[in-house]
């Protein structure tokens, strides 16, 4: 069956080619193509490292690397009711990334849930490490989803989502919004609560989640030679105290984690970064506090770039 992957992208156009070449080394299934949705927004962020041009640095890589290039209207994020009919649009913030990301995968999920094919959602900073067939993995279930809850709601993280559309009934009624279900506070994905909860159990199969903490506690069998010497270098990087990633698919697909929106400016890694520069976090700008940002990011992302250039 034809497979489509598929992933938001709003920042970091290093992270297109981590996923397309690693897609192009591991992905097993003999017809499948790989969609990058552009959601970089137009104004100065830190989700965008400041960069007003961030749209056009990832539509230009997918015309480098021939990449199949959809950009998500951002008039959407002004009025999620467009795409989100039954929101909680009074108590969400439009420009939070929960609320972005949350927009994102549900324009990806609109945009294929039509066509005969299975569709591979994934978050931008996860690309794969090893040899998998997805539509082996998926067999006869409709969805491979990493399961989150809140108190009674059990819904779908929304970083990786694998499913048949072919065989989904009532299509229609999958939202992946965030915001309150039945009275309790959800993360993005929240709102999949309600088509699960009308899906038999039978239907689902859970992607397991390998947290990669500290390095000495890590399987060292799950991972060829080349990438366990990267998560060595990455634990090095976090000054021996971990990895802070994770695994799905047994092992199968890499989660940089916190890398993609750039949300996790505030860990304790990067403000150890600018203090031995000997500069005070609440002293930065705006601009300024992008900027080193940038800087960081980019220090960690060659670590990865050094292990996808050698695929």
């Amino acid at each position: 069956m034809k497979v489509i992957i598929a992933s938001a992208h709003c920042t970091k156009v290093d992270l297109i080619e981590y996923q397309f070449k690693s897609i192009k080394k591991f992905i097993k299934d003999l017809d499948y193509s790989y969609y990058i949705f552009n959601d970089a927004e137009d104004c100065k962020s830190l989700n965008n490292f400041c960069n007003i041009n961030a749209a056009r640095n990832i539509e230009d890589k997918c015309k480098e690397m021939k990449i199949n290039h959809v950009r998500i209207p951002q008039e959407l994020h002004k009025n999620r009711r467009l795409i989100f009919p039954n929101c909680d649009q009074d108590n969400v913030s439009n420009n939070h990334v929960c609320c972005r990301a949350a927009l994102s995968v549900q324009y990806i999920y609109n945009y294929f849930k039509n066509e005969n094919v299975i569709l591979l959602i994934l978050e931008s900073d996860m690309f794969f490490i090893k040899d998998i067939c997805l539509e082996n993995y998926i067999g006869d279930k409709l969805i491979v989803f990493h399961s989150q809850s809140r108190m009674h709601i059990e819904y779908m993280w929304i970083g990786i989502l694998l499913m048949n559309l072919s065989k989904m009934k009532n299509k229609d009624n999958l939202f992946f919004d965030t915001g309150r279900v039945e009275g309790v506070s959800t993360d993005s994905g929240g709102y999949s609560y309600h088509y699960l909860k009308n899906l038999e159990k039978n239907l689902i199969k859970y992607a397991e989640q390998a947290h990669l903490d500290e390095i000495n506690s890590i399987n060292k069998s799950k991972f060829s030679s080349d990438f366990y010497k990267t998560l060595e270098k990455i634990n090095n990087f976090h000054d021996g105290k971990g990895i802070f990633s994770e695994c799905y698919l047994d092992y199968s697909l890499f989660h940089i984690r916190g890398f993609g929106s750039n949300w996790d400016y505030t860990n304790s890694h990067f403000l150890k970064y600018i203090e031995e520069k000997g500069i005070k976090y609440n002293k930065i700008n705006f601009e300024e506090k992008s900027n080193l940002w940038k800087e960081f990011c980019t220090l960690k992302s060659n670590i990865y770039r050094e292990y996808i250039n050698n695929l």
